[in-house]
């Protein structure tokens, strides 16, 4: 045959073949491809077959804490490997996964896609993804990790004696889990102290004692979860034969202010003392040992005896560790409380004072030494002037830890004459007094304060807080015309600094003393006098004078007048202030009081830099006496 006629049949028998498969110019297309060949998005394919999906999966890591995602791309592809537009594509995670679909339809590419995060589930585990197109459906893994636990506390601690030991669980940005249980088991099976089981608290932690009663290399091991989401940390403790403990003074001793107390541990090894000359180090959370000037010292045994003094200038408790200074030697704890017993000065004050008929009030006395120290265990007496019948819940009170003792008075059905209700306190034995007053019934008004959400700026260096005082009589009907005194007190102050937990997170205030700093302006006067506790020491009163009210306002027809509080940008995050309203009718006097920490607004806090600068104006020290 030749070329030309096999060209001619060839040319034919291919015309023969389009014509039976409908190849006209009016023909359907081929499966999954458009009519007009192109794949365009907006082409139907409702008669295409998904014939494979590809995935990509960018991060096959992620965080626990939830803060990043890995984005899952699916590619779909009919049976001859063409990218298929227009396909519904469904994205599915497991073990508590988060799924945001970002395209859910494929686009002329044929790509779809979806965020996948570990969302608020902290465990560590392993987070299934399937992605299903038509009848076809293929997973991909994404392994959540970054949740830990860590242990503390000593590594060495003798037979017979006890140790505190903390757990901490935590997410991958260092954040505290809470509320998840922990178990603490022992290789030896000495004892647990208060339960084997424990659920954290609200900085991820649990605390418990480990009772050393069998001797040896003991390892503590602290776990959460379980699976493949276990976490767990080991400590090694080494429990000494040696008898090493506190023989005197007993535990919680209280230890008079600026006296001398002398601390001794006893050392023996296998029930006989250790070498003499052996060396023990004694470290306190408070107070001086005179052996060394300092919350340190080290001294030498004899005869398995060693002693120290300790003394202490400010009351409060100091909890003493006695220990070996060799490597895993043993060690000891004692808790003592330093107290201050020389009464100088009473405050006495009720939660309110001018109250209704039949109801109560407390009052409570705060007793001073002459250096502005809680006095503990002083007894105050009370007493009592009302003709109207009230009475008092007791007669007298001892002062606790934090120098304070209260009583109830409790009215009775008669209404007394303004300021008509005296309460005396004195101490027994000084001419220490002190009085207060109170109304019972009268024609008070009721007066609150409040705030919205919002702060403006005043300025480059101020913030302006609007609040509201609100007046009304006992039926809560406005009262208009009423004069209200207002007033902005600091009662803390905080050192510290501003720290960003992410790069994309606002500033926020990390404070170096966890409860601030007390306000040493004791009376509130302004003036640094006697009754004041300059407890820095730098001869000034902290904090510094920064917010501002307006001193004296008039309700409108509707019982409100609005007023703002003013105070420096510097200060926000660092001062936290009583804002006092206070009204009167006929001398009763009603009062309102709102206490906060002055805050920043959300742009500052989102700047490059925080307001005020990095630090507290009030330092960065972690002891109040510090002024640094």
């Amino acid at each position: 045959m030749s070329g030309k006629l096999f060209a001619r049949v060839t040319a034919l028998l291919l015309t023969l073949v389009l014509a039976a498969c409908g190849g006209d110019s009016g023909s359907s297309s081929l499966s999954g491809v458009g009519g007009s060949g192109t794949g365009e998005p907006g082409d139907t394919t409702e008669t295409a077959s998904v014939g494979t999906i590809q995935l990509i999966n960018e991060s096959p890591q992620i965080a626990t804490d939830g803060s990043d995602s890995s984005s899952i791309t699916a590619i779909i592809k009919d049976t001859d490997g063409r990218v298929m537009p227009d396909i519904n594509v469904g994205f599915a995670a497991d073990n508590d996964g988060t799924v945001l679909v970002q395209t859910a339809v494929t686009g002329a590419n044929g790509q779809a896609s979806a965020q996948v995060s570990a969302g608020n589930d902290p465990r560590n585990r392993t987070i299934t993804v399937t992605v299903t197109a038509g009848d076809v459906s293929r997973t991909t893994s994404i392994s959540a990790t970054g949740t830990s636990i860590s242990i503390t506390g000593p590594s060495s601690i003798v037979a017979g004696a006890s140790a505190t030991y903390t757990a901490r669980l935590v997410d991958a940005d260092n954040d505290p889990i809470v509320g998840e249980t922990i178990d603490v088991s022992t290789q030896l099976g000495n004892q647990i102290a208060n339960a084997a089981t424990f659920a954290t608290a609200l900085d991820g932690t649990v605390t418990f004692d480990l009772v050393a009663q069998s001797g040896g290399s003991e390892a503590i091991t602290v776990t959460a979860y379980s699976g493949e989401s276990l976490v767990s940390a080991e400590r090694a403790v080494t429990i000494s034969p040696d008898q090493f403990s506190f023989t005197s003074p007993a535990a919680n001793t209280e230890i008079e202010l600026n006296a001398t107390q002398t601390l001794e541990v006893e050392w023996l090894s296998n029930g006989v003392a250790v070498a003499d000359g052996s060396s023990v180090v004694f470290e306190t959370t408070r107070g001086v040992f005179t052996q060394s000037s300092s919350s340190t010292a080290t001294v030498t045994t004899t005869g398995g005896i060693a002693t120290v003094d300790i003394s202490s200038t400010n009351v409060g408790p100091a909890s003493v560790t006695a220990r070996s200074d060799a490597t895993d030697g043993p060690s000891a704890q004692r808790t003592f409380e330093f107290v201050s017993t020389t009464p100088a000065q009473l405050n006495l004050q009720a939660d309110k004072t001018q109250i209704g008929q039949n109801e109560s009030a407390v009052v409570l006395a705060t007793v001073r030494d002459a250096n502005n120290n809680l006095v503990k265990n002083a007894t105050v007496n009370f007493t009592l002037d009302d003709v109207t019948g009230g009475s008092l819940s007791a007669g007298s009170g001892e002062t606790n830890s934090q120098g304070q003792t209260q009583v109830t008075y409790t009215s009775s059905s008669v209404s007394s004459s303004l300021n008509g209700v005296t309460i005396s306190a004195t101490v027994p034995n000084t001419a220490i007094s002190e009085s207060l007053s109170l109304t019972v019934g009268g024609q008070a008004l009721r007066i609150n304060i409040g705030t919205g959400n919002e702060i403006v700026e005043s300025g480059l260096t101020l913030y302006k807080q609007p609040w509201t005082a609100i007046v009304t009589d006992a039926n809560g009907n406005a009262s208009a015309n009423r004069s209200v005194q207002v007033s902005v007190v600091p009662v803390r102050y905080f050192k510290g600094f501003y720290v960003k937990p992410t790069s994309s997170d606002p500033w926020v205030a990390s404070y170096t003393v966890a409860d601030g700093c007390a306000s040493e302006d004791i009376n509130n006067n302004g003036i640094l006098d006697a009754s004041d506790n300059d407890e820095n020491g730098n001869g000034a009163l902290e904090p510094d004078p920064s917010a501002t009210v307006p001193m004296s306002l008039t309700t409108g027809a509707d019982g409100t007048v609005t007023f703002d509080l003013t105070y420096l940008k510097s200060e926000c995050s660092w001062i936290e202030v009583d804002l006092i309203a206070t009204t009167s009718v006929q001398g009763t006097e009603s009062q309102a009081r709102q206490r906060f920490t002055l805050s920043c607004t959300a742009d500052d806090l989102d700047s490059p830099a925080p307001p005020g600068g990095g630090d507290s104006p009030y330092g960065t020290a972690t002891s109040c006496a510090n002024p640094e």
